[in-house]
């Protein structure tokens, strides 16, 4: 059986692993001699919970000859992590916004640009609260129910035509009946850190 590492850290609160092998630097090996050992860590920014600003505790344990002998904590104290907002750029391409609609019942096709920075996944992959990608419809275009619709960016859902483009679709039917009026549906676009942004579609029933 493989000789355990001397020295191991536990970094699995900010998605590390939980027995991660220190390296070795300098000093002695020997007992009562001192020596040094170092590992670098770059916290993922697509990770599957989002690291958020707050405190996280890591821990560093000794062995000598497999058996621990000593263990020590550090925790971070107000850990920073600066989580940028997805960006919605547009959300009803090759249509005007506000948008005029005098037939009914009319089909409109919900397609928001989103730009997420620093890569915490917004994709429909990984709709899991909360992250995600959401068209409010609201009650006055939907039959009288308001519809928290989502988008999808898998070249198949939802009148999506592109899989992974950043393009997320969502088509609605505007029914006979609507009262004429100007309406807003809301693009929600929320990544897994919990930033969101959102972007108004004004729509006039003429």
């Amino acid at each position: 059986m493989a000789a355990a590492a001397p020295v191991v850290l536990d970094i699995s609160s900010i998605d590390g692993s939980a027995n991660q092998a220190m390296n070795y630097v300098s000093g002695g090996t020997n007992a009562g001699q001192t020596s040094n050992w170092t590992f670098s860590y770059t916290i993922p920014s697509g990770n599957n919970q989002g690291i958020l600003t707050g405190d996280y505790t890591l821990s560093v344990t000794a062995s000598d000859n497999n058996t621990p002998i000593f263990t020590d904590t550090a925790t971070m104290n107000d850990f920073t992590v600066n989580n940028i907002a997805p960006t919605i750029t547009d959300a009803l391409e090759n249509s005007n916004n506000p948008l005029t609609i005098t037939t009914l019942p009319t089909t409109i096709t919900i397609t928001a640009d989103i730009i997420d920075q620093n890569g915490h996944n917004v994709s429909d992959d990984d709709l899991s609260n909360p992250g995600f990608v959401r068209a409010v419809i609201p009650a006055g275009l939907n039959s009288g129910s308001p519809n928290n619709a989502t988008m999808y960016d898998d070249g198949a859902t939802g009148g999506d035509t592109a899989a992974y483009d950043g393009k997320f679709t969502y088509t609605h039917t505007i029914p006979v009946g609507t009262l004429t009026g100007n309406y807003t549906i809301t693009v929600r676009a929320r990544d897994k850190s919990g930033t969101e942004d959102t972007f108004n579609i004004i729509i006039i029933v003429n």
